[in-house]
């Protein structure tokens, strides 16, 4: 029995929504003196980044909203530890340039993910038609 498509999305989003904006508290706040252990939380973030495409790419539904939480985590960590370091680390009088540039740079890897979309879909899909995936 399928699930309607809004429903499913609505879940969805309440994991993106979770992931994303709980780990950008806890990484604003993480205490990362070392560059190793600031390398060691983005190895972390990174690898909740890969886990969660990878489990999304099976394509089974019930596990694509804690896919998606995961992916969602990880970004929410990056973004929460840049911001932690340009806080700490960059003059005052520059912190909203760095700022800025940093969501630039984030904002164009959304819109390049967004155009690699139709190139990915062989990847994820193999042959495989649903009637809300692919």
């Amino acid at each position: 029995h399928l699930m309607k498509w809004g429903q499913f999305f609505a879940i969805t989003y309440i994991f993106i929504f979770l992931g994303d904006s709980i780990s950008r508290r806890i990484a604003i706040y993480l205490k990362t003196p070392s560059l190793r252990k600031r390398l060691a939380c983005l190895g972390f973030a990174m690898a909740m980044i890969v886990g969660g495409l990878y489990l999304e790419s099976l394509a089974i539904a019930i596990i694509i909203p804690i896919a998606i939480f995961m992916i969602f985590w990880g970004n929410g960590t990056i973004y929460g530890l840049t911001a932690n370091h340009v806080d700490k680390e960059v003059p005052a009088e520059h912190n909203l340039a760095s700022y800025s540039f940093w969501c630039f740079i984030g904002d164009l890897g959304a819109v390049l993910g967004g155009i690699l979309v139709e190139n990915t879909h062989d990847l994820f899909c193999r042959g495989h038609e649903g009637p809300y995936e692919c």
